[in-house]
């Protein structure tokens, strides 16, 4: 998160977080509160943790982030006006030719620890254990309605019947308006979905509008530990990891673009970085890693600025729509070598690099740790 994210999220909770000194103890600034909530929802950690590393105690930390959660929720989760109708409306047929619709509704696998109770309901079909996430996103990846928490083992269908949202639209609370879904969802005034069958050009056009919501969804799909150990369990990269110095994960925003995937391979190689697509990964995206030699992932100064190649490569990745799962350094030196200039200048350049792009920051030991 960003200095201003930050700060505009201070700014608007002010009001209801703020708390005045009294002759007992000082009030927890807000700038506190608000740290503390976005640790919490952001990494998943332990309250006792994050208690402990900001000297609170854990019913604080819990009550900020319920607080925090709830306002945000207020603010920014809520069924749009008419006004926010018609623009959501005119930009979706902007982009995709489709008059009258607002929004695209999908779910995603968010990928947990299996539960101790009714395990076998939340393990889907691609072999792993899941919860489902339902969102509605508009074309420019707004989300303003969720529910989440379902079992995976759920049909979309069904899950849609359950939800709020469902019971607005049939109520009429959304027309003239409607939303985009894919085949698995009902064929309704209020929903527009695919008709199964070969040679429907029609259906390329829902298709497309579909994929926003794909789009948004992956915005949202964790990185915790859950999410990292099926993705480094199924790589292609795990018999190479102890050979290079830096490595950098990254994946396609859009998970059914080849395209996106395709990128890479197209980037300049003056940075000095390989890329490797190895297809398909253990969740069902397109996966790509950049690989780094530790001493020379870019050129030397006198062949060109490191920093500028990083900066090539970081714009290169926005061009083409490709976000940063993590930059993984590792902090251990080989039979305690001291840490040459070259490789502390090219931590600090991918330091860079993983903030610029939204990426995770992964410290290790040992390249080992992932296996």
């Amino acid at each position: 998160m960003d200095v201003s994210t930050f700060e505009f999220l201070c700014f608007n909770l002010v009001p209801s977080l703020q708390r005045q000194d009294t002759n007992m103890r000082s009030a927890i600034p807000v700038q506190v509160k608000v740290t503390v909530s976005i640790s919490r929802l952001a990494t998943s950690n332990s309250m006792q943790s994050i208690a402990d590393l900001f000297r609170i105690g854990q019913q604080a930390v819990n009550q900020f982030t319920h607080a925090v959660k709830l306002l945000l929720l207020k603010r920014f989760i809520r069924w749009p006006s008419t006004t926010t109708m018609d623009k959501f409306a005119r930009e979706f047929e902007d982009i995709h030719g489709i008059p009258y619709v607002v929004d695209a509704v999908d779910d995603s696998h968010i990928p947990n620890v299996a539960l101790s109770l009714h395990a076998a309901d939340y393990y889907n079909r691609k072999g792993f254990h899941s919860i489902l996430l339902q969102g509605v996103v508009s074309s420019k990846y707004l989300f303003w309605d969720f529910d989440i928490g379902w079992a995976r083992s759920m049909h979309d269908a069904n899950l849609w019947g359950r939800t709020a949202i469902s019971q607005f639209c049939k109520a009429g609370k959304l027309a003239p308006y409607a939303l985009v879904g894919d085949a698995s969802y009902p064929c309704r005034p209020w929903m527009l979905a695919p008709f199964r069958g070969d040679n429907l050009w029609k259906t390329k056009w829902l298709q497309d509008a579909s994929d926003e919501v794909h789009n948004g969804l992956s915005l949202m799909t964790p990185s915790g530990p859950a999410r990292q150990e099926k993705l480094a369990i199924n790589n292609e990269l795990s018999s190479e990891l102890g050979g290079y110095e830096d490595i950098v994960v990254s994946r396609p925003i859009a998970s059914v673009s080849k395209e996106l995937a395709q990128a890479v391979d197209q980037f300049s190689k003056d940075y000095g970085l390989d890329s490797e697509k190895v297809g398909s990964g253990y969740i069902g995206i397109y996966q790509i890693y950049l690989r780094a030699d530790g001493e020379s992932p870019v050129k030397e100064p006198e062949e060109g600025i490191r920093s500028k190649k990083v900066e090539l490569l970081r714009n290169q990745m926005q061009m083409n729509n490709i976000i940063l799962d993590a930059v993984v350094i590792c902090l251990k030196e080989e039979d305690g070598a001291l840490e040459s200039k070259t490789s502390q200048e090219n931590k600090l350049l991918l330091r860079s690099l993983a903030y610029d792009t939204l990426g995770d920051l992964v410290l290790v030991e040992s390249y080992t740790t992932l296996l």
